[in-house]
């Protein structure tokens, strides 16, 4: 009998362990807002460059979902904190996808389909080259795509770091667009040597190496533009804005607002609450 009764005692410690590391504590909690700040950044700017209804829309819910939980985690509930950043990556996963299929595959397969007449007529190799790397990585995003897809559904945050790595890929396709264009219409006394970079140079870029090749590119796409020796015939510089994680300065920063408005929302709701007493 004491034999029994100490293995159900054993056995419901062992439960209790078990349930009690299912329960989000206040370290976990400020992790996975962290994390979800980045996926919300990152999405945001070709939501607020590009203005796609449906985006925006998917971007104000899971905004408003992270500041519900923000608000519960300040307040010391991390199990009603943690659900609301689960709701928020459930709805980011679908803004990614979303993002990936309408948007960013679309628009560099038009910039390296709709350069690629200039490029090949051109006849220079270099140029060529450059537009067979925007293809290449054009291919690498959709196996990125893919992969995020077929992993376990409840496993939204690596879901979630596949799509990033999807859309790094057409953001590298559509730079190379760009470069293959300018490579076609450079004298050869002018030319530069554009670097070549792999996927793990291009994602681990310093901030001074990215700004740098930032300027380097709009100067140039400026400068022929202004020459006449091609159109502007898709937005270049809000792509190209784009392609470097930055909002244009005719655009909003939509994650910025949707955040205030939310916000608002609660102190709206809380001085009601109080004229009702």
């Amino acid at each position: 009998m004491k034999r029994t009764q100490s293995l159900v005692l054993l056995a419901l410690y062992f439960a209790a362990s078990g349930l009690w590391s299912l329960v989000p504590d206040r370290v976990g909690v400020e992790r996975k807002l962290k994390e979800n700040r980045y996926f919300l950044e990152f999405i945001n700017c070709g939501v607020s460059n590009f203005k796609e209804e449906k985006s925006q829309n998917l971007l104000r819910e899971a905004a408003v979902l992270h500041f519900r939980g923000y608000r519960a985690y300040l307040q010391g509930n991390y199990d009603i904190a943690h659900g609301f950043i689960r709701e928020s990556q459930l709805v980011l996963r679908d803004l990614y996808v979303h993002m990936y299929d309408t948007v960013y595959r679309r628009d560099a397969l038009h910039l390296l389909q709709s350069n690629s007449v200039v490029v090949v007529s051109s006849r220079d190799e270099r140029a060529i080259r450059l537009l067979n790397l925007g293809y290449r990585d054009v291919k690498h995003g959709d196996i990125y795509r893919r992969k995020g897809y077929h992993y376990p559904e409840h496993l939204y945050s690596v879901k979630i770091y596949l799509y990033i790595d999807a859309l790094k890929y057409l953001r590298q396709a559509k730079r190379y667009a760009f470069l293959a264009l300018i490579e076609s219409k450079t004298p050869l006394p002018d030319k530069a040597d554009f670097k070549v970079q792999t996927s793990e140079e291009y994602f681990n870029k310093q901030e001074a190496e990215l700004q740098a090749d930032y300027l380097r590119v709009r100067n140039l796409l400026t400068n022929m533009i202004n020459r006449r020796m091609f159109e502007d015939s898709y937005n270049y510089f809000t792509h190209h804005n784009d392609n470097y994680g930055l909002i244009g300065a005719q655009s909003e920063n939509l994650l910025e607002k949707y955040l205030l408005e939310a916000g608002a929302t609660t102190d709206e709701s809380k001085a009601a609450t109080r004229e009702n007493r």
